[in-house]
Order: C-alpha cells, then sequence, then structure tokens
C-alpha cells in the first residue's frame, strides 16, 4: 500500500512540487540557495548597474547596439537564474519567498520587453511603454539588500515610518499651497518693464521686448510669484533653506521688509519641518529591535590600566615579562620609567610640545627660504621634538613591554598611532641626512598627523573619536542607502531627460533641429571619444545631476 502514492509521486514533475531529498532537483536547490551562488547573482547585479549607467545622448549606433547585447545577455543570465530556482526549489517555495517574488517579477517584465521588441522592431512601430518596462529595470538593485543586512535593516525601518512622514509631507503640501498664495498677493507682477524686467523670454541674453536693448530690460527671474505653479516651486525652494537668489531681486523692488516673507518660510522649512521629518525617522529607528541607534550607541571608555604596584619579590625566569628582553620586572630603570608616566607633569609636558610642534608645522610653508633663520630655527625645533617624542615613547615601552604582555605598548591602538608617527618623523629625519634616502622626504607631509596624539590624551575628545568609529557601520549603511537612491535616480534621469537640459545660445534659432548640426559635437566631449575609443565611460553628466538634486543648491541649478 505504501508503494501505490510513491508510484503516483514518481511521475509528477509538476512546477509545484518540491523536489525529493536525493533528487538531482534537491542538489540543484541547494546549489542557487548556497552563498557563492547568492554572490554570483550580487556580482551580476552591480554590472546591470553599471552598464544601464553607461548610455548618453547623442551616442552611436553602433555602441548603442553593442550595449543592448550587454543587456540582452545580463536578461538571459537572469532568465537562466530563474529557471533553475524554479525546478530547483519548485514553484510554491519559489514565490514563498519575497526577494524571487522581486526577481521573478522583473525577469518576466524583461521577458515581456524582449518579446515585444522582436515583434516591433521589423514593422518599425515604436512602442513608448517598453520604455518603461526597460526602466523597471533598475529594481533589481534592492537585491543588495539581501547580501547587505544592515542595509536591509534602515530600508524597512524607513518603510515603517512612512505613515508618519506621509502626514508630514501632507502638512509640507498644505503649507506650499498657502504660502505660494499669499506670495501671489504680495509679489505677484512686480517683475514687468516698469521694474526693469522683460515680459518674456530673453535668449541669448536679448530680450524679445526689447530686441535693441534700449529699455535695458533683464530676463525675470526665475524664482517669481506671477503664476501658481511657479509660485509653489519658488516657496519649496525656500523651504529647502535657498533664499538668496529669490530673496535679493524682490528686496531691489519692494524694499527689506519683504524679506520678513522669506525669512519665515527659511525657519518653517528648514528648522520646523526638517526637524520634524528627522524625528519621526530616528523615532521608527530607536524603536526597532535592529535598528541603527543601537549601532551609534556611545560605548564607555574605560581608562588603560597602568602597570601593578605590586612587584613580585624577585625577577620571573627569563623572558617572561622582560621589557625589550632586557628589564625584568624589578629592573631599577623599569622602575623609573615606571614613576615617571605615572607623573601628571609627564602628560603635561607631551601635550605642551605636541601643541608647540603643531604650531611649528603651521609656519613652516613651502615658500619658507630654507637658508632664513625661521627656517633653521623650525628644523631645529623638529629635530628637538622629535628626540622628545622618541624619549616619550621609548620611556613607556620600557615601563609596559613593547608587544608582549598585559600591557604592552602596541596592545593600545591610540599608542600605535604614537608609534607610526614617531617612527614617521624619525624616517624624515634621516631622509634629510642620507643622500640616497632623499626620496623618503616625501613622507614628510604625515608631520601634519602629530595633532593626533592630543586625542588620547584628552578624555572628551578620545570619547568623541571612538564614538565615531563605533557608528561607523551604521553610517556605511546609510551611505548604501543614499548610493542606492543616487544610482536609481540617475538610471532615470538619463532614460527621461537626456539631451533635454541644453539651449542655444543663438536667439534666432528657436528649434532644435536648427541649433543641434552646430553644437552637436559639444555635447558631452569625454564620454563621447571614451565611446569612440571602445572604452565604456559612466554617464558623469548625469551622475552629476543626480549629485546635484541631492542637494538643494544643485537641485535649484539642474532643475532650472
Amino acid at each position: 500500500e505504501l508503494l501505490v502514492p510513491m508510484e503516483l509521486e514518481e511521475p509528477r514533475s509538476c512546477c509545484d512540487c518540491a523536489p525529493r531529498q536525493g533528487t538531482w532537483r534537491a542538489k540543484l536547490g541547494e546549489i542557487v540557495l548556497s552563498n557563492w551562488f547568492s554572490n554570483l547573482s550580487t556580482a551580476l547585479v552591480l554590472y546591470n548597474m553599471v552598464l544601464m549607467c553607461q548610455p548618453y545622448y547623442g551616442m552611436s549606433e553602433e555602441y548603442e547596439a553593442q550595449l543592448e547585447l550587454y543587456a540582452t545577455i545580463v536578461s538571459w543570465i537572469f532568465i537562466v537564474e530563474m529557471v533553475l530556482k524554479l525546478h530547483g526549489l519548485g514553484c510554491a517555495n519559489y514565490w514563498a519567498d519575497g526577494w524571487n517574488q522581486l526577481d521573478g517579477s522583473i525577469v518576466s517584465m524583461s521577458i515581456f520587453e524582449m518579446i515585444m521588441t522582436a515583434l516591433a522592431s521589423g514593422s518599425g512601430i515604436k512602442l513608448s511603454f517598453l520604455r518603461m518596462l526597460r526602466m523597471l529595470r533598475v529594481l533589481r538593485i534592492l537585491r543588495l539588500m539581501k547580501s547587505w543586512k544592515g542595509l536591509y535593516k534602515i530600508v524597512m525601518c524607513f518603510g515603517k515610518a512612512l505613515p508618519q512622514m506621509g502626514n508630514i509631507f501632507v502638512l509640507m503640501g498644505l503649507i506650499l499651497l498657502i504660502f505660494s498664495l499669499l506670495g501671489m498677493q504680495l509679489f505677484g507682477g512686480m517683475y514687468n518693464p516698469d521694474s526693469g524686467y522683460s515680459m518674456g523670454a530673453c535668449p541669448g541674453g536679448q530680450c524679445l521686448d526689447d530686441p535693441d536693448g534700449l529699455l535695458g530690460l533683464e530676463e525675470e527671474p526665475r524664482f517669481h510669484f506671477d503664476y501658481s505653479m511657479p509660485a509653489m516651486i519658488t516657496v519649496f525652494i525656500l523651504l529647502t533653506g535657498e533664499w538668496v537668489d529669490a530673496l535679493e531681486p524682490t528686496m531691489a523692488i519692494e524694499g527689506g521688509v519683504a524679506a520678513i516673507f522669506f525669512i519665515f518660510i527659511v525657519m518653517l522649512g528648514k528648522y520646523l519641518l526638517m526637524n520634524l521629518l528627522v524625528a519621526v525617522i530616528l523615532t521608527e529607528f530607536a524603536e526597532g529591535e535592529d535598528g541603527i541607534a543601537r549601532t551609534a550607541r556611545t560605548a564607555r571608555i574605560t581608562s588603560r590600566t597602568m602597570p601593578s604596584d605590586d612587584l613580585p619579590s624577585s625577577n620571573p625566569p627569563w623572558p617572561t615579562d622582560y621589557s625589550l628582553l632586557v628589564f625584568g620586572p624589578r629592573n631599577g630603570v623599569r622602575i623609573l620609567c615606571r614613576s615617571l608616566i605615572r607623573k601628571p607633569w609627564f602628560d603635561q609636558v607631551v601635550i605642551a610640545a605636541i601643541i608647540i610642534s603643531s604650531i611649528c608645522l603651521t609656519i613652516d610653508t613651502p615658500r619658507l627660504d630654507h637658508s632664513s633663520q625661521m627656517s633653521i630655527i623650525l628644523q631645529k625645533l623638529d629635530l628637538f621634538f622629535t628626540a622628545l617624542f622618541f624619549c616619550e615613547m621609548s620611556t613607556k615601552i620600557i615601563a609596559t613591554s613593547f608587544l608582549f604582555g598585559r600591557d604592552a605598548y602596541l596592545k593600545s591602538a591610540w599608542n600605535q598611532v604614537d608609534f607610526v608617527i614617531v617612527m614617521i618623523s624619525l624616517v624624515v629625519l634621516l631622509a634629510e641626512s642620507v643622500p640616497q634616502l632623499r626620496p623618503l622626504r616625501v613622507l614628510r607631509i604625515m608631520r601634519v598627523l602629530r595633532p593626533l596624539r592630543l586625542i588620547s590624551r584628552n578624555a572628551g575628545m578620545k570619547l568623541i573619536i571612538t564614538s565615531l568609529f563605533k557608528a561607523m557601520p551604521g553610517v556605511s549603511n546609510v551611505f548604501g542607502v543614499v548610493f542606492m537612491l543616487q544610482v536609481v535616480f540617475v538610471i532615470l534621469g538619463m532614460q527621461l531627460f537626456s539631451g533635454t537640459f541644453g539651449s542655444c545660445n543663438n536667439p534666432a534659432i528657436l528649434t532644435m533641429a536648427e541649433c543641434q548640426p552646430e553644437f552637436t559635437h559639444l555635447y558631452l566631449p569625454n564620454s563621447r571619444t571614451l565611446a569612440a575609443n571602445g572604452i565604456p565611460a559612466l554617464n558623469y553628466s548625469a551622475s552629476s545631476a543626480g549629485m546635484g538634486f541631492s542637494t538643494a543648491p544643485g537641485m535649484v541649478g539642474v532643475g532650472q
């Protein structure tokens, strides 16, 4: 009776069936779930993102065909990956995973887009919606969160904060509407010929209503309150804190009283709405079990334990607890060094020397005459401070031992910094004395690290630096989110606005077709030159525009 269901089960090879243990499908399932397979998929996602950044406006047909070929190959690799997972896991297990749902949806859209492109290629019909499907490939970057757990936690916390952020966005929309209407009532129509501004466009600096320049009219400022949409854009720019370009022409006409309106909007947006938004996000992060706030939490800084005063009655067998293999625990020189480093004045002298040597570094400029009296004094002071710091380091090494032992000198990260800085100073002095070592004089630039030695001797600065390093994992996760958004919007921006950020400097030419032949060779010369030589190059102009949109001044410049 037990053989009957097994015989009925064996011929069933439906996609929904989970693979049985020991079969080739089960082994295939182990492969597609392995770490190395996931890492290969992640690398392919990164390559796909780089590939999507390669197009640029005005690229040759050969270059475009080459990019399309690479994109097709990548799409087929993702299709093969999906097929392998479907056979190795079964449809039910495959679609039960959220990441596979994302992959499967994108791959399905890619297959549909490839089929429709093949059908429409010979007919001459251009299907505009295929462009939208192609842009959805950028969602593959979300797969990075599968292998980057910290990034995934931040994105999830950010998603949980969206409902509360939505309330703030609604409030921001109301503020935009109210102040744009108020601005239209106060400042609408003030840019007119009576105030010295043209009512039309001024291409190439020549206004249409003043072609001869007799009236001396200027083009209307880009931020104004003449209509509802420009008024809302102006208020939005003010909310981001960029008020100079909008306020200056307004004050020139309306006087200083107009600044009250602008100052109120800037304070409302930059110091109230923005802080509300940050507070909502931080609250959600703090409440999360694995929030980023835990990563940045300040750890208590414990002072380094000094060597014990209790000395053994006799020296232990050599080389146990021997500093530099010479100075035993009861050695007189070592006992003296221990007592010196415990003296309060010892650290005070070192701190004063660090401060004075740092001041000397600021005086020692490259333009200083090496034969001058000042240069000679600075060289002698540099030699003196290097010797002093070497003596300090030697005293601590003798007192605590160099590398081995409970309180060895190099077991402290701060002492490692001191050791590197002192060694660099010694190498620089040696390079100045020995002609064969002159190339090592380039290490003189590393003397700028000397002020860092103050950090280990100040508890407050040490706490700040230590907390900063402890927060770096969380900061890297935030940087990953920013980078993902940057790449996504750069690619979308190229797909939507490629070739549209341009203007003709000849006012007599009104169409792009007439202006383009004369200026085409000036557009994106770097990317075009690289592509013409067969060298793939990222579209740096689009990346710069993406960085511009992520900052208020850049957004103003690109958005205009």
